[in-house]
């Protein structure tokens, strides 16, 4: 039912940002500042959806057994440098500066990297909306044991202390002053966490 209703909601949603986007790219002429903001708001709201429905197709993969992964051995940096790049005009809208700092020299990964993209750019917006704005999220990889480290360090609130267990479960959101208004349907971080499992990782992470 879910796979059913999600593919449904894409088709039409995918057609509705197409117009919005083609409108603000000035297809149609030029238009008020008003008309503009009342379109971009529309957009936003286009990528929330997008997102939500995305969420929920991954999700019900997860649950059926049915998400595939197909792994490759890639170089780390390349890959970030990717998702830094998918998430740049995102951060822009909030006033966030994304930096890299890499310590590695080369490494590479086994993994699925749409997948892991997916992962890292969940991390991103999450660090991003939870941020000050005109603040900076630093992305930075290094090297443990065996390992290689990837940190996605924000300057926000933080995570309430009755929060800490639940941060990885499915449809859970801090209820914290200036949390919930943040949005999102409280699937990303579950949905990392069993990507990054499949792939033989681990995620974890410190307020």
């Amino acid at each position: 039912f879910v796979s059913i209703v999600s593919h449904e909601l894409r088709t039409p949603l995918t057609s509705i940002r197409g117009a919005i986007g083609l409108v603000l790219g000035g297809v149609l002429g030029e238009f008020s500042e008003k008309a503009k903001s009342i379109l971009e708001t529309a957009q936003q709201n286009c990528e929330r959806l997008t997102i939500l429905i995305n969420d929920l197709l991954d999700m019900e993969k997860i649950q059926s057994g049915k998400m595939e992964f197909e792994f490759a051995s890639f170089a780390i940096d390349a890959v970030v440098e990717q998702a830094l790049l998918a998430n740049r005009q995102y951060a822009e809208q909030f006033s966030i500066n994304l930096r890299f700092e890499n310590a590695l020299d080369v490494a590479y990964v086994n993994v699925d990297k749409n997948r892991l993209i997916q992962v890292i750019a969940n991390l991103l917006s999450n660090a991003v909306k939870f941020s000050p704005r005109g603040a900076e999220v630093l992305v930075r990889l290094s090297r443990g044991d065996a390992e290689v480290l990837l940190e996605v360090i924000d300057h926000g609130n933080g995570i309430p202390d009755n929060f800490k267990d639940m941060i990885f479960e499915k449809f859970s959101q801090a209820e914290a002053p200036g949390v919930r208004k943040k949005g999102g349907a409280g699937l990303g971080l579950s949905i990392a966490k069993t990507m990054m499992e499949k792939m033989g990782g681990s995620i974890g992470y410190a307020s």
